[in-house]
């Protein structure tokens, strides 16, 4: 066995990405270097004789490592589970792994911790205005171990976003190593942004969830723009690559209508409420907000708080993205909208939206689904379960389609609040036909006079008689 064989078989080892077999690292070797031997197998073996950093991990048929490629305190640092070993504690025999003498073999025990592939996705808003200076999309890797550099593509559309800068977060470096950006490389033309960072020194490598780095975008047209990341790597400190998956986002640039204070591309009770809780401020008030003095005469009064009320329900165009759906759950989040529905004398369905928790709501607002050969809406008025005030108004209804419609309704000047159990608004519809179904809530949403959404809940509609016949029943007495 010439010295170049066992110098060849430790590169081999120094360079793999798992334990090998005899069998693996003679056909590695050989791609190195012929072996003028008619018995290859036992000068691989006799090549680690002398080797003092080649370990044996002793199962059947045996795995070989390179020593400093395998341990890193108690865990084995390469992925014994890619060559058939289960998670759990192994025994290692390391021959001469003392240089000094030659003789000595020793036994480590280390644990094979079973790490999950890493999530490593791009993350930014649903949507943004068209007017915005500009758009930042964090690229996150999720429960990683021993991190000590990364490299990503991301891709775009062009059409839509154009970047501008990438920059490295401090995740890499948070337990006080040494960071440099390797490259990085931005295509405002093909929609494509590179880059790539690692980190040196003694501390201990980051592990856990945290922000690799961001990007930085223009906005260049309206439309949704796919943010994909390709070609990921993550490296560990041994330079070994991490198991990871890719992900995506979607971004759309839009221009938010007028009335939509909050960008939420809805104007809905939240936009509402922000004007009517500044109802009767003037300039030099703490809570006055020139912002919501829409007709610039000093104070905010109803004209003010009547703009964005009659854009209500006005959405970006192409839909809205925000507060439309509504929350539903079996189990509601101290909140809950729902039904109860009365027959009137005079072909009329009464439909009354209750609340039932500890909020105190100023402001609400529901999408309803119903039969247009059975009923034709007629009205909406606000109820006693909102907060008390100088005016109560109401919203809608405003049909969104045939069989749906949105219905709402508001206080000005919330003094007082009402919680518990009560009415929040009624809707009156004209039954066109005895046979039809009654109404059904698809989504709900409130608002305190703050104009702060209060989580809640759509109540299971088999609960509360939801879709009732309309020859049920008639309003109690």
């Amino acid at each position: 066995m010439t010295p170049a064989i066992a110098h060849t078989v430790g590169q081999v080892l120094a360079a793999a990405e798992r334990p090998l077999t005899v069998d693996e690292i003679l056909a590695r070797v050989v791609e190195l270097q012929p072996i003028a031997s008619a018995q290859p197998r036992a000068a691989i073996r006799n090549a680690f004789v002398g080797q003092p950093l080649i370990a044996s991990l002793g199962s059947r048929p045996a795995r070989y490592v390179w020593w400093p490629n395998v341990l890193a305190g108690s865990s084995f640092r390469m992925s014994l589970t890619a060559a058939g070993c289960a998670a759990g504690t192994y025994t290692v025999t390391v021959t001469n792994f003392d240089t000094q003498s030659a003789s000595l073999s020793s036994a480590y025990t280390a644990t094979n911790p079973a790490y999950p592939p890493a999530p490593v996705s791009p993350s930014t808003r649903a949507h943004v205005g068209l007017d915005e200076a500009s758009l930042a999309v964090d690229v996150s890797a999720e429960n990683v171990n021993d991190l000590r550099g990364f490299e990503f593509d991301l891709t775009f559309d062009p059409a839509i976003l154009q970047a501008t800068g990438v920059s490295l977060s401090p995740f890499l470096g948070s337990t006080g190593l040494n960071t440099f950006v390797a490259g990085q490389e931005l295509d405002s033309v093909a929609g494509h942004v590179s880059f790539g960072a690692g980190a040196y020194g003694l501390a201990p490598s980051p592990a856990g969830s945290g922000v690799l780095a961001s990007v930085t975008f223009a906005l260049a047209g309206l439309g949704t723009s796919n943010l994909v990341l390709r070609n990921v790597v993550l490296a560990d400190s041994l330079s070994m690559p991490m198991a990871m998956t890719e992900g995506s986002a979607q971004v759309r640039v839009v221009t938010y209508p007028e009335g939509d204070l909050d960008r939420s591309c809805l104007v809905d009770v939240y936009d509402i409420m922000l004007v009517a809780n500044r109802w009767n401020t003037h300039a030099g008030d703490p809570n006055y907000l020139a912002t919501y003095d829409f007709d610039r005469d000093g104070d905010i009064d109803i004209l003010d708080i009547m703009v964005v009320a009659n854009l209500w329900n006005t959405s970006c165009p192409g839909g809205a993205l925000a507060h439309s759906a509504g929350q539903t759950s079996v189990e509601p989040p101290g909140y809950a909208v729902y039904l109860r529905q009365f027959r009137e004398a005079g072909a009329l369905l009464v439909v009354e939206l209750h609340g039932c928790g500890t909020a105190a709501p100023a402001a609400y607002q529901g999408l309803l689904a119903y039969d247009p050969a059975a009923l034709s809406p007629l009205e909406v008025q606000p109820g006693p379960g909102l907060a008390r005030g100088a005016l109560a108004l109401p919203l809608g209804p405003q049909a969104e389609q045939p069989g749906r419609m949105a219905v709402g309704g508001f206080v000005v000047g919330a003094t007082d609040v009402a919680t518990g159990s009560a009415l929040l608004g009624t809707v009156r519809f004209r039954v066109l036909k005895r046979d039809g179904l009654g109404v059904h809530l698809l989504s709900a949403q409130a608002a305190d006079r703050d104009g702060a959404a209060i989580p809640l809940a759509v109540q299971d509609q088999s609960y509360y008689w939801l879709w009732l016949p309309l020859t049920i029943s008639e309003r109690p007495r």
